[in-house]
């Protein structure tokens, strides 16, 4: 096997363009950075954009349907030809399948991609797992899951950690994942207490992570332990599910959900500055070229908002994102808002933005998506 690792995040692309792998292995940001140039590449010219947004529109259908039928079946074909199969030589035209791994992957994302002809097989691990624990089998690919132990780990839950509206909300059992295995760590290097509050009295590694786990044994991700968020109403919030809702979104870049401890879901919301732009130029709205001015400009924020109450419609009452504030620049790793691996780091983003966060719980009743704050704040 040869392995080439990628520049950046921003050259992936060109990247595999050049090596032509058969296959490729990342985190769930970077497939949505993959997306998200297919999608510019596509808004070069109008009659592009359409054909793209047709073809992903076509393909989602495809999809969704139980029985595509004769008509979707020559639809999916020609749109194949004039956009997907482009897709696949511009990743160099020879990808069997790609891995994901170290966050949750969006279904629609993970549909996108498949129906693309790209197959993306979810899988589950940490460090002190060497460091993969599940997979989806490619020959039984269950989107949503991160797939089935591999040989020789034992996966067991703890549900002692979770609440019963947890329970109650997911699917199969619940509960934190524990894991035995010979790739599962002995110990943290002169750190004894906390290796010993890494494992169960049992010899079970805890990943701190909650997961549902079906009949078969396929795994789901829930949230990390110590991100779930609870509201003062008592209400438990995953928000990754939540966030993942936002990856295949043209005006959304990046999202961090907040809310713990308070009456309703908030955001922090990082929009598409090319998107935005263009947005701007076809409306004719004068921006600041300043993305930090230009975001505070309140036909900003209700453009952003039609794209928060789509979301809306798909999520529970108390998942709902009732107010929202805007950040002027994206998350990278340089600027400490995400880890090399491109995860959020949600303490720093919180720091950063802590007077917009204020801002959203300084004001019941005043909310951006639509004035729902008021009704949450009974």
């Amino acid at each position: 096997m040869t392995i080439a690792y990628a520049e950046s995040p921003d050259t992936v692309g060109d990247d595999m363009k050049q090596v032509q792998p058969d296959g490729a292995a990342s985190v769930p940001r970077v497939y949505e950075r993959i997306y998200n140039q297919m999608r510019e590449s596509a808004a070069e010219s109008p009659v592009k954009k359409r054909i793209f947004e047709w073809a992903v529109d076509t393909a989602q259908a495809y999809d969704d349907a139980d029985d595509p039928g004769v008509v979707l079946e020559a639809k999916l074909a020609v749109a194949d030809r004039l956009v997907f199969s482009q897709v696949r030589e511009e990743l160099g035209g020879n990808v069997d399948l790609f891995v994901s791994g170290g966050g949750s992957l969006s279904s629609d994302l993970a549909k996108l991609y498949r129906s693309m002809g790209l197959t993306i097989l979810e899988g589950y691990g940490l460090t002190e797992t060497a460091p993969a624990l599940t997979l989806n089998p490619p020959e039984d690919v269950r989107i949503g899951t991160m797939g089935v132990g591999l040989c020789d780990v034992d996966l067991d839950l703890d549900p002692s950690v979770v609440t019963e509206e947890t329970k109650a909300s997911a699917e199969g059992e619940v509960g934190e994942l524990l894991a035995k295995g010979p790739n599962v760590f002995d110990a943290y290097w002169n750190k004894p207490d906390t290796t010993e509050a890494a494992f169960t009295e049992e010899g079970y590694f805890r990943t701190g992570d909650i997961v549902a786990r079906d009949e078969d044994g396929f795994v789901s991700f829930v949230d990390r332990r110590k991100n779930l968020l609870v509201l003062d109403t008592g209400k438990n919030v995953a928000p990754e599910p939540i966030e993942d809702e936002f990856a295949t979104s043209a005006r959304v870049d990046q999202i961090m959900v907040t809310g713990d401890d308070e009456k309703f879901v908030g955001a922090v919301i990082s929009p598409t500055m090319d998107r935005l732009r263009e947005w701007a130029e076809e409306a004719d709205v004068d921006l600041p070229a300043d993305p930090a001015a230009a975001v505070e400009d309140d036909r900003v924020h209700e453009w952003i908002a039609e794209e928060v109450e789509r979301v809306n419609e798909r999520l529970g009452h108390h998942e709902q994102i009732k107010e929202f504030r805007l950040a002027g620049e994206e998350w990278t790793a340089e600027n400490d808002l995400l880890t090399p691996s491109m995860k959020k780091k949600r303490r720093n983003i919180r720091e950063t933005y802590r007077e917009k966060i204020d801002d959203i719980y300084g004001r019941a009743g005043t909310a951006e998506t639509g004035g729902e704050a008021e009704a949450a704040t009974d």
